[in-house]
């Protein structure tokens, strides 16, 4: 803003993992860190962006769900959780603002080849890739492209949706 005078679009991207627990054996710290930065972090960004955008006459944000937002994942119940929260918040501001000219959409994105997912053992990497009906992990670009259209006019009308993008891994 202090550069260009304006913010028209933000996408809120920040997520963690957890430990592969399930709920019973999740410690608090570990619960507690996944929700402080998947779902609180979502919710500090859009709480100033949407200061902004209510100032300046409207914008769009994206957040960044995940697939376990939108399904249940074993021994993974606090991102489940949290992810669960970005779905709900995103349409909880949809249709708080969408009078205001503030869209609010996620994507949820399946299996990506990150540096984090690079890093794991080739034969952790090649057993992921495995689930997915595709075959691969989607390359970060592709998750990018689908945040682009959400913020383009050209989605003018979509709000308080998640986009799933995942090569139909959900299906399976």
């Amino acid at each position: 803003v202090a550069t260009y005078g304006r913010l028209d679009g933000a996408i809120n991207n920040a997520g963690v993992g957890q430990p592969v627990k399930n709920i019973h054996e999740m410690s608090t710290a570990d619960w507690d860190r996944v929700h402080s930065i998947d779902l609180r972090g979502a919710f500090f960004c859009m709480r100033a962006e949407i200061v902004h955008f209510l100032k300046s006459g409207g914008g769009v944000i994206v957040n960044t769900a995940s697939g376990a937002g939108l399904k249940a994942a074993p021994g993974q119940g606090g991102y489940v959780a949290a992810k669960h929260g970005v779905v709900g918040l995103t349409k909880q501001a949809a249709i708080e603002y969408v009078t205001k000219n503030i869209r609010v959409n996620a994507v949820a994105p399946g299996l990506v080849a990150t540096p984090q997912f690079r890093s794991y053992p080739e034969d952790a990497q090649e057993l992921y890739s495995a689930m997915q009906p595709g075959g691969r992990p989607a390359e970060p670009i592709e998750i990018a492209n689908a945040m682009a259209f959400l913020l383009s006019d050209e989605a003018s009308f979509v709000s308080g949706d998640t986009v799933l993008v995942d090569a139909a891994q959900a299906q399976k």
